[in-house]
């Protein structure tokens, strides 16, 4: 780090700091291209504790496959299983790179 860097940490503090740096890349990078401080923090958690948080939530979205009861319309329920179907999809190729990386 440089004096600066320093400087605004000391000054300021390191979750004003990193609140600053955030909105900076989002105004300059766009929404859709910059990791939440939230998304950064749950990356920065060992590898076998990011297995134990994703692993529920892929277990409930394959569950909830089975759960349009509510669904009469056979293209409303295809969507439907579509848009849950790519959300286990990632869920999976979450859970498989962090595996990869164990």
């Amino acid at each position: 780090m440089n004096e600066f860097h320093t400087h605004v940490l000391e000054s300021q503090g390191k979750e004003e700091y990193d609140n600053y740096i955030y909105d900076v890349k989002y105004e300059f990078f766009g929404p859709e291209n910059v990791k939440t401080p939230n998304d950064e923090d749950l990356q920065k958690l060992p590898k076998y504790i990011q297995l134990r948080n994703t692993t529920p939530l892929w277990e409930e979205a394959v569950q909830s496959l089975s759960q349009d009861n509510n669904i009469h319309d056979m293209q409303d329920k295809l969507k439907c299983w579509y848009y849950r179907a790519l959300r286990i999809k990632k869920l999976l190729k979450n859970i498989s790179a962090t595996i990869r990386l164990v």
